[in-house]
């Protein structure tokens, strides 16, 4: 799928954008939302499976979504896999 972003337009993921790009989507959110929403995980799992959904009816090619991993950016440049 070409590289697209996605203003967040349901407030419910409460999330900046989201890129995806080569196989790949990152959601920008800010910590103390992740932090405060313990379904945030599941409800971006769920709005990218529906629009994956409506990307294979359009191009019949099959896609699979992973559960997902969490890396943290911080302001000293390090990163946080979990």
């Amino acid at each position: 799928m070409a590289y697209q972003t996605v203003p967040a337009a349901n407030t419910a993921l409460l999330i900046d954008t989201v890129a995806i790009e080569q196989g790949a989507a990152i959601a920008r959110i800010a910590p103390e939302v992740y932090e405060s929403n313990p379904t945030l995980h599941k409800q971006l799992h769920h709005f990218l499976d529906a629009r994956f959904k409506v990307q294979q009816y359009k191009t019949a090619k099959t896609y699979n979504v992973d559960s997902g991993s969490l890396t943290e950016y911080h302001l000293n440049g390090r990163r946080t896999c979990m």
